[in-house]
């Protein structure tokens, strides 16, 4: 895609609210905390024992912190360091890989 971003879901939902004539009313994928609400739900776990690592502030990390769970950043994606400062979504821990959670992971 050149130097832009993927296309997400909101160019499926575009045409879905076009070809039906009704605009979307639920959206649990992220950034919506319905899908991690769910997962712990279902887990029977508490926010505190959960965190969301990803490489999206605006939807990773935006999901995680609307969820009230530990959220980490990994710098091997979209979001690059000099973003967090533009940024009003702060991550709790940022990495520069998944790599480097080999610690908390056990092992």
């Amino acid at each position: 895609m050149g130097d832009g971003e993927y296309p997400d879901c909101a160019s499926i939902i575009a045409a879905l609210e076009a070809c039906s004539g009704r605009k979307v009313e639920v959206i649990v994928g992220k950034p919506s905390p319905i899908m991690l609400q769910e997962a712990m739900s279902y887990l029977n776990l508490p926010p505190e024992r959960c965190l969301i690592a990803g490489d999206r502030l605006g939807t990773d990390i935006k999901m995680g912190k609307a969820a009230g769970i530990f959220t980490v950043l990994v710098l091997t994606g979209v979001t690059k360091r000099e973003d967090l400062d533009r940024s009003e979504i702060k991550p709790d821990l940022i990495l520069e890989g998944i790599w480097q959670m080999k610690p908390w992971l056990g092992g």
